[in-house]
């Protein structure tokens, strides 16, 4: 008797697993972007040229578009977000200009027209612009595909402008342990309080590495010159390193040097 209870039931489990494996959804929804506007552009994002990807905005204006979200059997969110690309920079001067939005949705398809205003004290800068859509089984569109936005702040449009005075040769040899002294002078058509400026190498191998870090006091001046430094660890591997520094003004615009060439021995 017992066997006769328990075959039956093992079909059923299997007919169940069968069922629910024809019904399940694997399919991600799609995301198609209509318009938007600014227009696409190409333009250099942190050294490297994105193409038909970069949307350029000044504070005060709005990012507008139009998509349609699609998927084979229900959708179920949409996800705005808008944030600093720190990869790029970390200032923060003014205000970052941030936008999460989340907007539910229903059906197989729906179009959006959206529309998202700029603020005026929103920091100039290089941020994200991702779309991201759900679909009621949790398949995701988009966590792939992010674009680059370009802002201004239309308060003050104009980088600011910077040398390294010392040291003066372009290509110098150090140490390892050795300190190495920089002094720089920067210029902005504002004052430069509240912005700052970082000393910036890359290795051989083409890694970024932040050396150093000032920060400008409010109140004194447009001119300004500064001293930076930096120890090189005596763990540091011996070979060839370019210096640079790179100044923020206070309302996000920034300006790189030219570089410096560091033999490190």
């Amino acid at each position: 008797m017992k066997s006769n209870i328990l075959i039956p039931s093992a079909i059923f489990l299997a007919f169940l697993a069968i069922s629910c494996n024809t019904d399940s959804d694997n399919q991600s929804p799609v995301i198609e972007l209509l318009s938007v506007s600014p227009q696409l552009e190409s333009a250099l994002i942190c050294g490297e040229m994105e193409t038909n990807n970069v949307i350029s905005l000044n504070s005060n204006d709005s990012l507008k578009f139009s998509l349609k979200l699609s998927d084979n059997k229900g959708l179920s969110q949409l996800k705005i977000d808008i944030h600093e690309n720190f990869d790029c920079h970390g200032h923060k001067a003014v205000s970052p200009w941030q936008v999460l939005n989340l907007i539910d949705l229903s059906g197989t398809e729906q179009i959006l027209n959206l529309s998202i205003p700029i603020p005026a004290t929103a920091s100039a800068g290089v941020y994200h612009f991702q779309i991201r859509l759900l679909d009621e089984s949790g398949n995701e569109a988009g966590s792939n595909q992010a674009y680059s936005i370009r802002l201004l702040n239309s308060a003050d449009t104009i980088a600011p402008s910077a040398t390294i005075n010392l040291p003066i040769a372009d290509t110098i040899s150090v140490s390892r342990g050795d300190l190495l002294s920089f002094e720089v002078r920067a210029e902005d058509n504002f004052d430069l309080g509240t912005g700052k400026a970082e000393l910036i190498y890359f290795t051989e191998s083409g890694n970024k590495i932040k050396a150093d870090t000032y920060v400008f006091e409010p109140g004194l001046g447009n001119i300004r010159t500064i001293n930076m430094d930096y120890q090189f660890p005596t763990t540091l591997t011996r070979g060839n390193y370019e210096f640079y520094v790179k100044v923020f003004d206070a309302y996000g615009n920034s300006f790189d040097t030219a570089s410096k060439l560091i033999q490190l021995n």
